[in-house]
């Protein structure tokens, strides 16, 4: 008799969410296994990279990143830059989702060669989707944006850029998101890309990480803003000198700056040494460090500062205990000494004692 058991797997049920109106849809699924996602998660698909203006208009391309457990299905997604005369591109046709954790690279398609030219600049990076518009998207050289779509209209992701607000910029050069979770809209989430590619003959290529994490995600440096902090307003004139320490801040190569911020993004402080001082007025503080490489990529951390108000200088100077019993309440006494140069009013403060013997 055959060996079922060979055919087992072959035949095996694939589970899967089998609701075709689900963002997991899977075709393929045989059993629906409870997983189906109705709606698009919050930062679910990110444009991570996008090349605005290589020397071959080729090697446009932008990158998207599936920041989900999910995996989604972009057919009839669609996409639109900003730029005049670019009309809307409906995503049809692809074969393949894109999987959690994964990057996908959208580029132009202007004629037969576009392989060979991505591969030249990219060297192993290929398109995972061309489009078929011929010109379309050509995407402004100083200035731009993408929005993205899903299929039912909403909104999934956009990004404007101008080179203005970078100090390296030009051609053959990509902009990249430093994290993934940061604000696509803020310009102060991206920077151009560090690194160059490899082609297959060994030379460099563009500076560029098509389907790669990002040359600045790799390089970022590391912020250690310590703390809590807590001081307290010695001389009571409503301020105090705070040291901040960010020591434990590190990078690949040197930190250039150290910034200190409030948590409405107020500079407080900045240095070019992890150590600082500044005066603050008494309250309670959101504390941001924000280190800065030589390359200006940054990241930050946070902690909480309390400067607190002085409190008023009273001390116990004299206590009488009687040791005669019944006496208690009419003998013994505590005496408070006032070392303050101004009066101190008592009301609210609290006396107790260690044992009630």
């Amino acid at each position: 008799a055959p060996d079922m058991g060979a055919y087992e797997s072959e035949f095996s049920a694939i589970a899967g969410c089998m609701d075709p109106t689900a963002l997991n849809y899977n075709p393929y699924a045989w059993v629906d296994d409870g997983s189906c996602f109705i709606g698009i998660p919050e930062n679910a698909i990110v444009i991570t990279e996008i090349m605005y203006n290589p020397s071959a208009s080729d090697d446009e391309y932008f990158e998207l990143y599936n920041n989900t457990e999910y995996i989604i299905n972009l057919n009839g997604w669609y996409f639109n830059t900003h730029a005049s005369g670019n009309p809307v591109h409906t995503i049809t046709g692809m074969e393949s989702p894109i999987l959690p954790g994964e990057y996908m690279i959208f580029s132009r398609n202007e004629n037969a060669a576009i392989w060979t030219n991505f591969n030249n600049q990219y060297g192993t990076a290929l398109p995972d989707y061309v489009y078929v518009e011929g010109y379309y998207p050509l995407f402004g050289n100083t200035a731009d944006g993408i929005q993205l779509y899903a299929d039912d209209g909403e909104l999934v992701d956009e990004i404007d850029y101008n080179i203005s607000d970078y100090i390296f910029n030009g051609s053959n050069l990509s902009l990249e998101l430093i994290q993934t979770n940061y604000d696509n809209l803020n310009s102060y989430s991206w920077r151009p890309a560090i690194a160059s590619t490899v082609n297959d003959n060994g030379s460099l290529g563009y500076l560029a990480s098509p389907g790669f994490d990002n040359t600045v995600t790799l390089s970022q440096p590391h912020a250690e803003a310590n703390g809590p902090y807590e001081v307290i307003d010695f001389d009571g004139n409503g301020t105090e000198t705070v040291y901040f320490d960010g020591d434990g801040s590190y990078d690949d190569i040197a930190i250039a700056t150290y910034n200190w911020r409030d948590g409405n993004d107020a500079l407080l402080a900045t240095s070019s040494e992890p150590q600082t001082s500044v005066e603050l007025p008494v309250g309670d503080y959101l504390l941001v460090l924000e280190v800065i490489d030589i390359t200006n990529i940054w990241q930050r951390d946070t902690t909480s500062l309390r400067v607190l108000p002085r409190a008023p200088i009273v001390v116990i100077n004299e206590l009488f205990v009687q040791s005669v019993p019944g006496l208690d309440e009419v003998t013994e006494f505590i005496e408070l000494y006032n070392l303050d140069p101004d009066s101190v009013n008592l009301n609210g403060w609290t006396l107790s004692t260690t044992s009630q013997s």
